[in-house]
């Protein structure tokens, strides 16, 4: 399994290096790294994160089941509760499938950047950051494509090289997937040049209003966010973003 959550939790910075479309369980590594269990093959659409109907709502048993009721929640669920909650924080429900067999269902805590979700409805500002991890991590091409996550979390957390090893600036996600009323997804364009990688979902399609993935394009992130070490503050439809997830790529 090559997908890899980076240790050094003491340090501050903002990183997770993932390798996306494994459906694989987790392992153990010994190359400095710890596995953890990976999301959809395929990645995931906005149509899908649409489709899905999340809501803020405590994660409770009624809304777990909510989400595992439908074919795309049961895409998002993995994403939503990955980026969440913390590893070994694991949440499991049931649905029925189509030959009316109730199946349970086990969606596994990654990250934990809102891992007090199973006990209090998300805030705004949570649902901003979720929202940016789930969209940085799609991948319409199911390609197995590492990349480090960096944002403004002490759960987003550096480990040593990371920065040599990943150096090339894709972009930074942001939006809102939380309720129909403040649906909003974009990414905006990184240095970087990531051409020849398997992920499109920060770069500008050919009319320049969308990225190729569907996103709403919001431009350069060096004009609409907060530069640093991590994008923050990105401005786009009459909302700033104070959470973005920007992605890093390896050469």
């Amino acid at each position: 399994m090559k997908a890899t959550y980076v240790l050094a939790l003491a340090l501050v910075g903002g990183c997770m290096a993932d390798d996306l479309g494994s459906t694989e369980p987790s392992d153990s590594s010994d190359n400095g790294y710890t596995n953890v269990a990976k999301i959809a093959g395929n990645g995931i659409t906005p149509q899908q994160l649409w489709d899905a109907g999340l809501t803020a709502n405590v994660l409770d048993a009624t809304s777990l089941t909510q989400l595992a009721s439908t074919i795309s929640g049961r895409a998002v669920g993995p994403y939503i509760v990955g980026c969440a909650l913390a590893a070994g924080h694991n949440v499991t429900t049931s649905y029925v499938n189509d030959v009316g067999i109730t199946t349970n269902i086990t969606f596994t805590g990654a990250i934990g950047l809102v891992d007090g979700w199973t006990s209090a409805a998300l805030t705004t500002a949570q649902q901003q950051f979720l929202s940016s991890c789930v969209l940085a991590r799609t991948n319409r091409f199911g390609a197995n494509v590492t990349l480090s996550l960096r944002g403004p979390s002490a759960t987003l957390n550096t480990a040593a090289g990371e920065t040599t090893n990943y150096p090339l600036q894709e972009g930074a996600f942001f939006g809102n997937v939380f309720g129909t009323q403040t649906f909003y997804v974009a990414a905006c364009k990184g240095s970087g040049d990531t051409t020849i990688y398997g992920r499109d979902c920060a770069k500008p399609g050919p009319l320049g209003t969308d990225t190729l993935c569907g996103y709403v394009y919001a431009g350069l992130c060096s004009n609409v966010c907060t530069s640093g070490t991590y994008f923050t503050n990105c401005a786009a439809n009459s909302t700033t973003y104070g959470t973005p997830v920007t992605t890093y790529l390896a050469n």
